[in-house]
């Protein structure tokens, strides 16, 4: 089987953004209330492997480009998480 379609940078985002937020949806139904600090720190420490990795194999040379992207899949744990986490939200 061929896997180069997972070189696309636009295509890899798009999957590691479903993914986690995803996962984040599945152990909310398990678990009803997890610290939004506990996400937020969660989806910034994968934003950061996912952009380092993308520049280390050089899928992606623009700097910002590749932030616009990490920032997409910090994001994908879902944005109702990270303003509770900040406190604009409240339970």
């Amino acid at each position: 089987m061929d896997f180069s379609f997972l070189l696309n940078v636009d295509l890899l985002t798009f999957l590691l953004a479903f993914i986690v937020f995803g996962v984040w949806e599945l152990i909310k139904i398990g678990k009803k209330d997890i610290d939004a600090r506990i996400i937020t720190s969660v989806n910034g420490a994968i934003a950061v492997i996912f952009a380092i990795l993308v520049a280390a194999f050089g899928l992606e040379t623009d700097v910002f480009s590749v932030m616009v992207k990490a920032g997409a899949v910090f994001a994908a744990g879902s944005f109702y998480d990270l303003l509770k986490a900040y406190g604009i939200l409240k339970k």
